[in-house]
């Protein structure tokens, strides 16, 4: 969906400016009044004052209903929002009034069917587009690939998994911004971001953490000694509970949401452990991990030896070639030079949120690159016996949909997904909601151990590392250290 917005962009700037040097009568409509309004609107439009350029683009078509530019230039505007299913008739009508005045409309005309989840229209009016004389490579090269993603999407529809997502309720959600959820692998501690605003301006994002009290998630309190007055996002807690890494982005201060904390550009990863209960100072992990790019969404193993996370290289300050990345820590204790996921996960598009579930076996993420319904769909990839990752499988419809879908989570038991959606019924604009994960998508089944340490005499708790080891494969599975109190998982 990025793809087809940034598109949109760019064609309605075009528009407006080829449109701008048009002489005298070359539009298609005569209509003096019609044309004022229209030119009046490209001027809105040009200082991004978008509500105005609408209202008058609305009345030059009040003048004159067959004035295509205008049709066109209104349907662009209301893609750019968003708003698809509205900008659809626009797009029609100028295509019905004059196919080969502006013949990429069929092809706008068709994003549009596919941003509003209208198939087989799509697929049509993509074919159609096709067979016109003259088409640019790179549209129809785009128009090839998004049949694809279109008979797909078509397909999915008619073969619906069962989905029925329920809110998390008040302990979690509130009227401000809730999403990128991480959980412990005994399923009780839940932590999430949360997005503070006042009035019309973004406060700033922290993280919040939840208590599982029997069935019930208690009321969600702030992390101290980890959120700052910047911004904090994208958390990923540990099995035991012991260690979250997060990204924080640099801010126009130089800083990364406070004075102490410093990176090496754009987004960095931060670390932080709980000693004797509390959330130490975050530090950077640092090269080889950070570097100048967009380093983010970081996802650490339950094992404790690996951590995946997206890295967008930056051209001209610009994401690009935004992909998937991981990192194993090495014998002496650092991380290892990152390396890309092979192309069955990474595309040419754009992969994000990428989730490791427990298993150590599952990998989930989102990205526009594989066949999807539109926009980012949610895919999940099987680690195969050889220690590559399998081909990327999309998690169906209605999970994924013709809008952008990411940040699922998967708790370890593998029957529990979680999201974000700002769906009807919820606290107010985006909520955390569970489901039930369809049996064909679930990751492998996972055995965990939690125990405590103690010393035999004289019964008081110890502090310890502890190994578990495979008997029948003569691998050590894990390693990890008890607390204060001599608990470990």
């Amino acid at each position: 969906m990025k793809k087809i917005i940034l598109i949109v962009i760019c064609l309605l700037s075009s528009y407006v400016i080829k449109s701008q040097s048009l002489p005298p009568g070359s539009y298609t409509s005569t209509n003096k009044k019609a044309i004022k309004y229209y030119e009046e609107g490209k001027k809105y439009y040009e200082v991004r004052k978008d509500k105005e350029a609408e209202e008058v683009l609305l009345k030059c078509l009040k003048e004159d209903d067959n004035f295509v530019e205008a049709h066109s230039a209104l349907a662009f505007l209301l893609m750019e929002h968003g708003r698809a299913e509205e900008g659809i008739p626009h797009f029609e009508k100028a295509v019905a009034i004059n196919p080969k005045f502006f013949p990429q409309n069929q092809y706008y005309l068709a994003n549009a069917y596919m941003m509003a989840g209208k198939y087989d229209k799509a697929v049509t009016t993509y074919e159609n587009f096709l067979k016109l004389e003259r088409v640019n490579p790179q549209m129809k090269e785009a128009a090839s690939n998004e049949i694809k993603n279109a008979k797909f999407g078509a397909n999915a529809i008619k073969n619906p998994k069962p989905f029925k997502p329920i809110n998390m309720g008040a302990g979690v959600n509130t009227n401000f911004n809730e999403y990128f959820p991480s959980i412990t692998a005994d399923g009780k501690q839940f932590l999430f971001t949360r997005e503070i605003r006042e009035g019309e301006q973004m406060r700033q994002e922290d993280f919040y953490m939840s208590n599982k009290s029997t069935s019930v998630w208690e009321k969600a309190f702030p992390m101290t000694g980890v959120n700052t007055p910047g911004n904090e996002g994208a958390p990923s807690i540990s099995a035991d509970g012991n260690y979250m890494f997060f990204a924080s982005c640099m801010e126009m201060s130089g800083d990364y949401g406070s004075p102490d904390r410093k990176g090496y550009g754009s987004c960095d990863i931060f670390y932080s452990q709980k000693v004797n209960g509390k959330w130490t100072k975050p530090v950077n992990v640092g090269p080889p991990i950070n570097t100048a790019n967009w380093e983010t969404q970081p996802s650490f193993s339950s094992d404790g030896k690996t951590l995946y996370f997206i890295r967008g290289l930056i051209s001209r300050g610009d994401i690009k070639e935004q992909d998937i990345y991981v990192s194993t820590i090495g014998e002496d204790g650092r991380f290892t030079a990152p390396i890309k996921l092979s192309d069955k996960v990474n595309t040419p598009g754009q992969e994000e949120s990428v989730f490791i579930h427990p298993d150590n076996q599952t990998l989930y993420f989102s990205s526009d690159g594989h066949p999807g319904l539109g926009g980012l769909d949610i895919f999940m990839s099987k680690k195969q016996p050889d220690g590559s990752w399998g081909e990327a499988i999309n998690l169906g419809y209605p999970i994924n949909s013709y809008k952008d879908d990411n940040s699922l989570l998967v708790d370890p038991s593998g029957k529990i997904g979680y999201f974000a959606s700002n769906r009807e019924g919820g606290f107010g604009n985006l909520d955390i909601y569970h489901f039930e994960m369809p049996e064909d998508i679930r990751p492998e089944k996972l055995t965990y151990v939690k125990g405590k340490v103690y010393n035999a005499k004289t019964k008081e708790p110890l502090e310890a590392k502890f190994e578990l080891f495979d008997l029948e494969t003569q691998q050590n599975v894990t390693e990890s250290y008890s607390d204060k109190a001599g608990q470990f998982l």
